[in-house]
């Protein structure tokens, strides 16, 4: 399974606890955790929620659980952010839009619902087709 996190930290917070109930539900899931733009957020050095909580214990917790985390090269270089500062340093990779078919083909790994932030207004419709929609299949 596919989370794909590129809003921020409420929708990382959101995926997050997804994670949590979906590994509960299903202890032997195999989960990415794919981020790019706003996603990344939360995966670096000394990220918080809004209640002041460290994201870190989260990640490392899943981590430990078998979530593999992924954040996108370009993002980091178009920010000018330090691989370093990326906890638990998590594999990059390029573009995320090739990445998506690569892991969906060769991992047989499949989307969830988009997970859009609490006070986000977009409406993505359903899984399928704005999985579609925004990664060209």
């Amino acid at each position: 399974m596919v989370y794909h996190v590129n809003e921020g930290n409420a929708q990382a917070l959101n995926a997050l606890r997804n994670i949590r109930n979906h590994l509960t539900a299903d202890p032997s899931a195999k989960i990415v955790v794919v981020t790019h733009a706003g996603g990344i957020n939360f995966l670096l050095d000394g990220a918080q929620d809004a209640n002041g909580a460290p994201f870190e214990a989260t990640v490392q917790e899943l981590k430990s659980k078998g979530v593999d985390f992924r954040v996108c090269q370009f993002t980091l270089q178009r920010n000018n952010i330090d691989p370093k500062k990326v906890i638990p340093e998590p594999r990059s990779f390029r573009p995320v839009s090739p990445r998506w078919r690569w892991l969906q083909f060769k991992e047989r790994l499949r989307l969830p619902a988009p997970l859009t932030a609490p006070e986000s207004k977009v409406s993505h419709g359903p899984a399928r087709s704005s999985a579609a929609t925004r990664f060209g299949g």
